[in-house]
């Protein structure tokens, strides 16, 4: 278990959702304590010794990678879906569906 800390998982998830979360509002201040909560995940995994800062600044590193590309899919999706297309897969069993409609 010492070297299996790479990367920081509960900074990953917390930054993740910080972000998601502080996306969503336009509060200065309700947006700082969303990142301070990130933040704050990451120091305290380092201060328990169970992360190096490499580990948190990564892991904080690829939640904002993943979640900004995933709040600009989102936000393109819809405005797609405003023009009247809409694309949508359903996993099935037995294979997918694709559903298209404008």
């Amino acid at each position: 278990e010492d070297y299996y800390s790479f990367v920081s998982g509960h900074t990953l998830v917390a930054s993740a959702t910080s972000l998601v979360l502080a996306s969503q509002i336009n509060n200065v201040i309700a947006k700082g304590v969303f990142y301070s909560l990130g933040i704050l995940t990451g120091i305290s995994r380092m201060y328990s010794d169970d992360h190096w800062l490499s580990d948190v600044v990564l892991g904080g590193a690829l939640a904002a990678a993943v979640t900004h590309s995933a709040l600009a899919w989102n936000k393109e999706k819809k405005q797609s879906q405003s023009l009247g297309v809409d694309l949508r897969i359903f996993p099935y069993k037995n294979g997918i569906t694709l559903n298209l409609r404008w």
